[in-house]
């Protein structure tokens, strides 16, 4: 037999043919071993997929179900604890004498030291936000804002309830014997009868305290205390619904058998839930099993066929990879990548952060300056411990936001001890700049500085008052306003703002007697007036709109002024005459009004009460007793002396001290700036050096 070649290859030799076909034959074996392998495989990798799901279905349900009931136990205890801490309140006004009705009739001083002390369970619990006491022996309320109102106009403008509803209601509220709720969409009602111990024989209940709440805030309430609560769910206290966030009818949720419920430690509060099913579910039906299985193992066949196409395509360009690109490459490569994202997490932070601090700066600018909003936002780096205050308006034309341009000018200014805040208004069409200084640097200097940074990059400046705390601002923010004289750059609430603002102004003046303050403030009025509208008509209206602000701020003022004459005054053709007759009637009703007010002992007697009452006020100094009770300062001072036989700020200083001093000694648990803050210092230094002044020691050395 002769051989046979085949190109370079060999296929001949003594037994050739034989050993090619069992090469054949051996790869065609392989290959259906190969094949057979991979199916069997595939249908085991099947069975326990299915069988995995069909576990992890259970499990997954079963971990689940347990989570939700154990936050909603979290959110039932602690819905529960916040509802004693309300009725606590209630206990607590009951056993306090100054809250007696014996106590506060017809004694309008007493009332005004019940509501100042009123206001402090605002910061009680989330929910005491909102709520009136009302005695069953009047119509009137007592409000959390310090007031005094009835019911039949704070239903209607508050609750919304309609007003020929609001005595039926308002009944019902005091008709309350024990804890319960009142429903008046969209408020929920939270009644707590009071009763007075000692104050009658009867011990019944006298008063009812009222918190308003609405659905909104106590889903919020939950949702923080506890944010794994189910995404439907109801709340209910004593039996009553007072949330329900289902889709379901309450009777038929409360009786399902697979239905979600826990009950607080009391048992006075119940969450129910549904319960959700889960698409894995459907695997623990047998008539659906087949029809996944199938879809599953296609599923899987479909994977594995992509991955073993991927890999094999993938394999030239893995090695062109790994022979030309070095490690070290690859690395910096990941690093990069790493880093960018880094980056762009640090700066979506920064963003986030810039517009909270710019929306608080903007709250405290319209007048809701609050600590505890300041405490709750500690990250925002806004902090007011300055003595004075100022706010300064900037606009550039054809650019509404100039904060980068001025922040660069402001950066130069980081050495000087000022702090500085730039605000973007979201209301009006300018950037603010917030100044706090103390007196180490003067106004002047401040408003020299910022002039010039603001003619750097070529602003229009506006400089407010300067003011004593930061509950102020926004009387800095409406001078620098009218200082402006922008026409047409403010929306309509801030211009009833300035309306108002320059109303309190022109009595302000009125009282004071000064007629020169009176021609300023009117100058000023001309000009808002003639911005405010370019047509005759509209500015008539818009005096009209000015002369009952006058009204309104004079009686508040306890001014006497002939109404009619103030309202004949629009009927003038000239604004500035119309201004300088409404000076004159002012100044003749202050004056008369002065002549009114109390004089001599009595006044004397007053104001040093007025002093004990309010001497832990920060704020309390001789400029607000003389606006408070129409008498000047040099006045004011004469009489505490003569009535105590110190000056206002020794008589001042001794109370606070005193008060320290007992605080000191009685309760332990309080720090030194604890004590300082109680009885008025904002600083814990000027405490301990007046402390020492009149004690001859410091007071840690009193413990």
């Amino acid at each position: 037999m002769g051989r046979r070649t085949c190109g370079t290859y060999d296929f001949t030799d003594e037994k050739g043919e034989i050993k090619v076909s069992e090469r054949i034959r051996n790869v065609r074996t392989f290959s259906h071993y190969v094949t057979a392998y991979f199916m069997v495989l595939l249908v085991v990798s099947g069975v326990i997929l299915v069988g995995t799901l069909w576990y992890s279905s259970n499990m997954l349900l079963q971990a689940e179900r347990q989570s939700e009931q154990k936050n909603m136990q979290l959110a039932a205890d602690n819905l529960e604890k916040q509802f004693q801490m309300l009725e606590s309140i209630a206990v607590q006004i009951g056993i306090t004498t100054k809250y007696r009705p014996n106590v506060l009739s017809r004694n309008q001083y007493k009332e005004i030291v019940m509501l100042e002390d009123f206001t402090k369970f605002t910061n009680y619990s989330p929910l005491s936000v909102n709520y009136f006491l009302a005695y069953r022996s009047e119509k009137k309320i007592y409000t959390f804002t310090g007031n005094t109102t009835y019911f039949e106009y704070y239903g209607p403008s508050v609750l919304g309830i309609p007003y020929e509803q609001a005595d039926e209601i308002f009944g019902q509220i005091l008709d309350k014997k024990k804890a319960s709720f009142l429903y008046s969409e969209p408020y929920v009602l939270s009644v707590f009868p009071v009763r007075f111990y000692g104050y009658d024989k009867t011990n019944a209940y006298n008063a009812v305290l009222c918190f308003v709440l609405t659905k909104p805030q106590i889903q919020r309430y939950l949702e923080q205390v506890c944010a794994g609560l189910p995404e439907q769910y109801a709340v209910m206290v004593n039996g009553e619904v007072i949330l329900d966030k289902t889709d379901m009818e309450i009777e038929v949720l409360t009786g399902a058998s697979d239905c979600m419920n826990v009950i607080s430690s009391d048992g006075k509060i119940r969450l129910y839930a549904p319960v959700r099913l889960k698409g894995w579910q459907l695997l623990l039906d047998w008539d659906s099993a087949i029809f996944y299985i199938g879809v599953g193992f296609c599923g899987v066949l479909i994977l594995l066929i992509a991955f073993a196409m991927a890999h094999i395509s993938l394999l030239p360009l893995n090695r062109l990879i790994e022979k030309y690109v070095p490690n070290s490459s690859k690395f910096e490569r990941n690093f990069r990548q790493l880093d960018s994202i880094l980056g762009n997490m640090t700066q979506m932070n920064a963003d986030i952060r810039f517009q909270l601090r710019n929306h608080l700066l903007n709250l405290i600018l319209r007048g809701e300056y609050s600590e505890g909003m300041l405490e709750r936002w500690s990250m925002t780096g806004i902090v007011f411990d300055r003595s004075l205050y100022c706010v300064y308006l900037m606009k550039k034309e054809g650019q509404a936001d100039v904060g980068n341009l001025l922040g660069e000018e402001l950066e130069k200014l980081r050495d000087l001890d000022i702090d500085f805040y730039i605000v973007v208004m979201e209301h009006i069409d300018m950037t603010a700049v917030i100044a706090g200084y103390d007196s180490s640097v003067t106004h002047q200097q401040v408003t020299e500085m910022l002039r010039l940074a603001a003619s750097e990059c070529t602003l229009e400046l506006c400089v407010g008052r300067p003011v004593d705390s930061p509950k102020r601002l926004p009387l800095s923010m409406m001078s620098a306003q009218t200082a402006g004289s922008y026409r047409g750059s403010t929306s309509a609430s801030q211009k009833r703002i300035q309306t108002d603002f320059l109303a309190e102004r022109l009595v302000a003046a009125a009282e004071c007697g000064s007629q020169s303050a009176m021609e300023e403030v009117s100058r000023d009025i001309d000009r808002f007036l003639m911005d405010s509208a370019t047509e005759n008509l509209l500015r008539k209206q818009n005096l009209y709109e000015f002369l009952q602000n006058v009204l309104r701020k004079a009686d508040e003022h306890g001014v006497e002024v002939d109404k009619s004459e103030v309202n004949s005054l629009v009927l003038l053709s000239d604004i500035s005459m119309t201004l300088c007759d409404l000076q004159k009637l002012l100044l003749e009703a202050a004056d008369k009004t002065s002549q009114n007010r109390l004089t001599g002992n009595d006044a004397s007697k007053l104001l040093v009460e007025y002093v004990i009452a309010n001497a832990y006020d920060p704020d309390i100094n001789l400029q607000e007793l003389s606006d408070r009770f129409g008498l000047s300062s040099d006045y004011i001072s004469s009489m505490i002396k003569k009535e105590t036989g110190f000056s206002f700020k020794e008589y001042l200083t001794m109370l606070r001290i005193a008060e320290g001093k007992r605080l000191l000694t009685e309760e332990k648990s309080l720090t030194v700036n604890d004590v300082a803050m109680r009885v008025g210092y904002r600083k814990a230094s000027n405490f301990s050096k007046k402390f020492k002044e009149l004690t001859g020691m410091q007071p840690s050395q009193v413990r």
